[in-house]
């Protein structure tokens, strides 16, 4: 009957305004979300501890909705309930029997604050000391008696310092410091990996899980989160917030793929700088940080999808500078800005036409129109790999003794240095067209080739040593035969004054490319015969050592008895 004493006790009404105290702070008032209280209070024991649980149903005053909470003896969002008020999960009273929930507005006695923490000790209400009277409010109030003696006793007596810990903090506005919070509970489980971080944030992304669910029910459900001293509702947690959850997200995501050596470490510590960065020297430029995306992308590690929210959710010079305060996306000036539009090569040669060439190749390879907004080097350009193969057909023309009519304008003298820079991003443009048909399967072929040819900030290369192995080692099944191989590394910058020599260096330098592709091709021949006979010794084995003995004796044990034999 004692368990059951609180839920066959009935409620009663607070008492009129005239019998009860001075009204509570302001400071108690906004951090209480409830006026009207009506608690479904259930205990019951565990076989193993002698625990119990509490399910409130607390009706909400902004949204009119109904909040059920399940509180526990051990933890209730970071607090346990005492009787006194809450204690932390450190305190030793997680053993309780009752809880007590009185209407603000009904408090006898005004609550005292403590020097050390005002606003602290002010959020929590006294408890009713005397039985309420009547009135004509229906509000109700729920008063156990198991814990009435002790609000008796303790209510004539100050607060003391424990309890004063104990009291849960204020839930803070939504603004700067909110953003801060944010920012420091992501910040402590990326940078330090705090389990007690990490768990806040699941806890926030299960808790935005059930809403969503809750919001299907058409129930409004509000919890408050816990983190530093500070408390804030879920429903804060939007905008500039869930940015900072999606960058958690993204940052385990890329270990993840980092540890199934889909991702480069490199490329993980680049982006994941770029999204929790500290300082300006932790920043990528938006275009490098944009390729890295797009490499990814490629590659099938990110869908399109996650790499424009990857590349959204970086962080900007202007939100490091403030020192966490973030920047409304809206109102900053772009980061890369265009001093002009491409239109076409000078017509007489010198270091500014091949620099501008070399600029539209590599606008070209690594697809600046498509994916990076069309700047490169501050110069936009609005198709790069079209302008590219249509100097390169002007150029074949222009050696075949005929270039067509809508291709003179492209036609140019080239030097030897330009005549190699085209036929770099001719083989590129090559490797990208059969990637868009489907007919290579591994991008890294081409992330590795275009940036040994036109080499840029944090992309992966190889040179005239590594180079080869790098793409002997990616011709099986990636669609590139390796006869391709020794063209591509010819082509390398650090080939060009061989190449411009003539002659018998450059000779040699073809007899050494055939010689290593003869060697690949020895030993990729007996690598299949390897191959084969494992697979042949493997079927033997599957197949058993003494099934062909048994099958000779069953033939032997078939012939006629012979008596005379």
């Amino acid at each position: 009957m004692g368990l059951l004493a609180p839920l066959l006790r009935p409620f009663r009404r607070p008492a009129t305004s005239a019998q009860s105290a001075a009204p509570l702070p302001t400071a108690v008032q906004s951090s209480i979300n409830t006026t009207d209280i009506n608690i479904n209070k259930h205990k019951q024991k565990t076989k193993a501890e002698g625990r119990w649980f509490q399910t409130l149903r607390l009706p909400l005053r902004r949204t009119g909705g109904v909040q059920t909470v399940k509180v526990t003896s051990d933890h209730y969002l970071g607090f346990t309930p005492t009787d006194s008020g809450y204690a932390s999960k450190n305190s030793s009273e997680s053993n309780v029997t009752a809880v007590t929930l009185v209407n603000p507005a009904t408090a006898t006695s005004p609550p005292t604050t403590s020097a050390s923490s005002p606003t602290t000790a002010a959020s929590l209400p006294a408890a009713s000391t005397s039985p309420p009277a009547s009135s004509g409010s229906d509000t109700p109030t729920l008063v156990d008696s198991s814990t009435s003696a002790i609000n008796e006793t303790s209510s004539t007596k100050p607060k003391s310092a424990k309890d004063v810990a104990a009291l849960p903090p204020v839930i803070i506005a939504a603004g700067t410091e909110l953003k801060r919070t944010l920012g420091s509970l992501v910040k402590a489980a990326i940078n330090y990996e705090c389990p007690k971080a990490i768990n806040t944030i699941n806890y926030i992304k299960l808790l935005q899980a059930l809403a969503v669910r809750q919001f299907d029910l058409n129930i409004h459900w509000d919890p408050p989160i816990v983190w530093n001293d500070q408390a804030f509702l879920l429903s804060q947690v939007s905008g500039v917030g869930q940015d900072w959850i999606d960058r958690f997200e993204f940052a385990q995501k890329l270990y993840a793929l980092t540890e199934k050596q889909l991702v480069h470490p490199e490329d993980m510590e680049d982006l994941v700088n770029w999204l929790f960065a500290e300082d300006e020297s932790n920043l990528l430029p938006s275009i490098v940080g944009r390729l890295v995306i797009n490499n990814l992308v490629d590659e099938g590690c990110l869908t399109r999808a996650e790499g424009n929210r990857l590349a959204a959710l970086a962080l900007t010079i202007e939100e490091v500078k403030d020192c966490g305060q973030v920047v409304e996306r809206g109102n900053m000036p772009p980061q890369e800005k265009a001093s002009g539009v491409f239109r076409q090569l000078p017509l007489l040669p010198g270091e500014d036409r091949t620099r501008a060439l070399l600029r539209l190749s590599e606008a070209a390879a690594y697809c600046v129109s498509e994916h990076a907004g069309g700047v490169w080097y501050g110069l936009r350009y609005r198709d790069a790999r079209t302008d590219i193969k249509k100097y390169i057909k002007a150029c074949e023309g222009a050696e075949q003794g005929y270039v067509r009519p809508e291709l003179v304008k492209y036609a140019r003298t080239w030097t030897e240095k330009e005549k190699r820079i085209l036929q770099r991003s001719q083989l590129v443009m090559e490797l990208l067209d059969r990637w868009d048909a489907g007919k290579i399967n591994d991008f890294g072929v081409i992330k590795y080739t275009r940036n040994s040819f036109f080499q840029f900030y944090h992309q992966p290369r190889g040179d005239q040593e590594t180079l080869a192995g790098i793409l002997y080692n990616k011709v099986e099944g990636s669609g590139i035969d390796c006869e391709e191989v020794p063209r591509i590394v010819a082509l390398l910058p650090c080939y060009d004054k061989c190449r411009a020599l003539g002659g018998q260096p450059w000779i040699d330098l073809k007899s050494k490319l055939v010689a290593e592709l003869m060697e690949h091709k020895q030993i990729n021949k007996q690598l299949i015969e390897e191959h084969k006979a494992a697979k042949k010794a493997y079927k033997a084995y599957i197949k058993g050592p003494g099934k062909k003995d048994a099958a000779a004796s069953k033939k032997k044990a078939a012939k006629p008895f012979d008596p005379y034999a």
